[in-house]
């Protein structure tokens, strides 16, 4: 299992879809979580039907039909590989961007069930910057902010070079609590993520006022209007669209770079770099990608035939048509 702040993971369901048009092309999407699976049957049979099209087209096409959520998400990525693979392109070049390596951060700090939580995380740390990561995200929240800022102190002293960013996955409740952790720190971290619930906007604002260290959040956004309300109201300068979990798929993800673009803001997507490389790629704003070693959290990547490999915390996007990958079924375990 994987432990953060307030989250136990032991597992995770994913929905995928493989659109096959009538030339043999196959665009393919996947989500998190379970979906009508006849809805979306009717839903692909519809949009195959169409011939081939941009996914700004078939939209259109469909724009007096309600679609649910996930659906929407999962048929937009699949068109958007569809799009691509039929002009034998991958995605990041059909949206003008650079196959040059990305800046990349080395995503863990999570909290063991058993033994001393700040070895744990200096062990990771220490590994990471052997790998050649000069950026570590360290998971804050689910203790003391004593605790965490003895956790904090580990990770610089096994990784002294690294910048550091803290993620508190929306637990730490209070600004007071907030401001504690980060005078505990004692040092500037490159950007405090989630450090309340998505809805806490109030709170997002008044932390924003009393500190200089950025922050980050959006993961969880299923809309642009909340992205949107994340700037405006809360003061969050890192906006984390996740193209996977976005009402709209990559299509609602290239709306919230533009939104920030027009704002000034920052773009640092939730994880997914076979996905998100493609869309950083060709965002103007956008500027790291976030990087989850196969094996830890949950192991979406032994879904998919094709993974990004980082060096020394570079990410190139993935070069083959589309998105670069297909689905590996023998990796799913049922």
């Amino acid at each position: 299992p994987w432990v953060a702040a307030g989250i136990r993971l032991t597992h995770r369901e994913y929905t995928t879809i493989a659109l096959r048009d009538h030339d043999g092309h196959t665009g393919r999407g996947i989500v998190a979580g379970t979906v009508d699976r006849a809805a979306l049957a009717a839903l692909a049979e519809d949009v195959v039907a169409m011939g081939p099209c941009s996914p700004s087209a078939v939209w259109q096409r469909l724009e007096s039909r309600p679609v649910a959520g996930r659906i929407r998400t999962l048929v937009d990525l699949a068109l958007w590989d569809l799009h691509a693979r039929r002009r034998g392109l991958a995605v990041w070049q059909v949206l003008g961007g650079s196959g040059a390596g990305l800046p990349a951060y080395a995503s863990g700090g999570g909290y063991p069930e058993r033994g001393d939580a700040a070895a744990h995380v200096a062990r990771e740390a220490g590994g990471f910057a052997r790998d050649g990561w000069l950026t570590i995200k360290l998971k804050v929240g689910a203790g003391t902010v004593a605790e965490d800022a003895r956790r904090i102190a580990a990770v610089r002293a096994a990784a002294p070079r690294a910048r550091l960013l803290l993620d508190a996955n929306g637990r730490l409740g209070t600004v007071e609590r907030a401001v504690a952790l980060l005078d505990a720190v004692g040092e500037s971290v490159g950007w405090l993520e989630e450090p309340f619930r998505p809805d806490q906007l109030d709170a997002y604002a008044r932390l924003a006022a009393a500190t200089d260290v950025p922050l980050a959040a959006g993961e969880q956004a299923t809309a642009l209007a909340e992205l949107t309300r994340l700037v405006d109201l809360a003061g969050v300068r890192v906006l984390q669209p996740d193209a996977t979990v976005l009402h709209g798929g990559a299509s609602a993800w290239l709306e919230a770079a533009r939104m920030a673009a027009a704002r000034g803001v920052e773009l640092s997507p939730h994880h997914w770099p076979e996905l998100h490389g493609h869309l950083v790629a060709g965002a103007p704003t956008a500027r790291v990608l976030e990087y989850v070693r196969p094996g830890t959290i949950v192991d979406y990547q032994r879904l998919l035939t094709a993974r990004t490999v980082p060096d020394r915390g570079w990410i190139r996007p993935l070069p083959a048509p589309g998105w670069g990958f297909a689905f590996d079924e023998a990796g799913a375990d049922g």
